[in-house]
């Protein structure tokens, strides 16, 4: 049996990755090894089903036409391998159909839950749950959290800040839809980080001081001398000044999750993307009158 070298592949979606892994299983057969003992996992049902077609296919092409066999046998750096060796590998893996794993990773991980219950816990039978199921489960926990007997009052109210923070400004007319993905962020953040003690520690996320506190707390200043500079007059044309204006009433009430772009769009992010140049005092905008 031949001895195969170990292989990662890292590609971005569409860059062959489908071609390079049924290659790959394929020289795994050729080699001898069973198919039982080859393991090949996708997202989807649909994925692991055109995997595992794309492997036949190639199989039963290599097994009828020389020049076939010849391309795959090239394709996966066999080069001696004929016809009847395609052939005999694609009986080997009909044969082994019922005792393939290939499929997703979920089905994969359920299959080794059922070997071991008791080793994870698990003392009664278990199914995977549906995606209506799992909507549906979601659907419940969502109830009992806005429930005022189900929850403690303050998390259920930081929870519902928090939502209204990240949808400021936005007009979503489906709260239940968008309280939902929501949660479902924050849960996979939960999942990322689930240290308690790395959450809300302001001294550990901004070691040497919160620069957006004091931005913040300088903001009407700021744009209070801004304004100082427009009264006083820069001779600016009147539509100009207009809009110059607009801006600072804008930036005055903006805050965090508002659209800084309200006013003047074209005018604010010109300045924006040019802001060295205007630091630098090099920066121009070209105003047409009417």
């Amino acid at each position: 049996m031949k001895r195969i070298q170990h292989v990662m592949i890292r590609a971005s979606a569409g860059s062959g990755k489908t071609y390079q892994l049924t290659n790959r299983f394929i020289q795994l057969l050729v080699c001898g090894r069973a198919p039982e003992r080859i393991i090949a996992l996708t997202f989807t049902r649909k994925a692991a089903g055109e995997f595992f077609a794309e492997i036949l296919t190639k199989l039963a092409e290599a097994a009828q036409d020389a020049k076939a066999a010849k391309k795959l046998a090239s394709d996966i750096g066999m080069q001696d391998t004929s016809k009847a060796t395609f052939g005999k590998a694609l009986r080997t893996l009909v044969d082994g159909m019922g005792r393939l794993s290939l499929g997703t990773i979920d089905s994969f991980f359920h299959r080794v839950l059922g070997l071991f219950p008791l080793e994870f816990g698990l003392g009664a039978e278990f199914e995977m749950m549906s995606e209506f199921h799992k909507q549906q489960a979601r659907l419940h926990v969502l109830e009992n959290l806005l429930a005022h007997h189900e929850t403690r009052p303050k998390e259920r109210d930081d929870l519902i800040e928090s939502f209204r923070l990240s949808t400021a400004g936005q007009d979503s007319r489906n709260f239940v839809g968008s309280f939902e993905e929501h949660l479902k962020s924050c849960h996979e953040l939960l999942l990322r980080v689930p240290d308690a003690n790395r959450w809300g520690d302001s001294a550990l996320i901004w070691p040497t001081g919160n620069s957006w506190v004091a931005q913040k707390m300088a903001l009407p200043d700021m744009v209070a001398d801004w304004r100082s500079h427009l009264d006083a007059g820069q001779g600016f044309p009147a539509g100009l000044q207009k809009s110059w204006n607009g801006i600072a009433d804008n930036l005055a009430a903006w805050a965090p999750g508002k659209n800084l772009f309200a006013k003047s769009i074209k005018l604010l992010k010109s300045a924006m993307e040019d802001l060295d140049a205007m630091e630098q005092g090099d920066w121009e905008f070209q105003y047409r009158t009417a």
